[in-house]
């Protein structure tokens, strides 16, 4: 696919399909009932030498927000005191997606989150005894 247009970040936001079809994407087109929920900041850290600064995570949420995401998932702020930084940062920001973060099934982590001012929290329930101690 090839990009037809871009919103004011510079991401397409329809793109040609190589039948030449059009293939629109953001919300407006999720078909009723569906949702997007958008993982790139925390996923894409995951990957081999991958580090989005504070700036980059903020163009990358505004970003998103452009494309009409309806939910951004963010890095857990019970990870680090940067990540627990940019969680804050990007709640304050004002976009139109609800914010979510990841954390452990643990209260401490969870009150972490919610003093960042997430609008929800993804739990994750450890099942390995590694996991569960860390």
């Amino acid at each position: 696919m090839s990009p037809s247009s871009t919103n004011d970040s510079g991401y397409a936001l329809d793109a040609r399909a190589e039948d030449g079809n059009s293939v629109r994407a953001g919300a407006q087109n999720v078909p009723i009932g569906g949702s997007i929920i958008e993982s790139t900041l925390p996923e894409g850290k995951q990957y081999k030498d991958a580090w989005f600064n504070t700036a980059t995570e903020i163009k990358i949420a505004r970003a998103l927000d452009d494309f009409r995401v309806e939910y951004n998932e963010l890095t857990s702020p019970a990870c680090s005191e940067q990540s627990r930084w940019d969680c804050e940062t990007i709640c304050r920001l004002g976009l139109k997606a609800k914010i979510l973060t990841h954390v452990r099934c643990n209260m401490n982590d969870a009150r972490i989150a919610v003093e960042t001012g997430v609008d929800g929290l993804d739990i994750v329930i450890e099942t390995s005894p590694q996991l569960m101690q860390y």
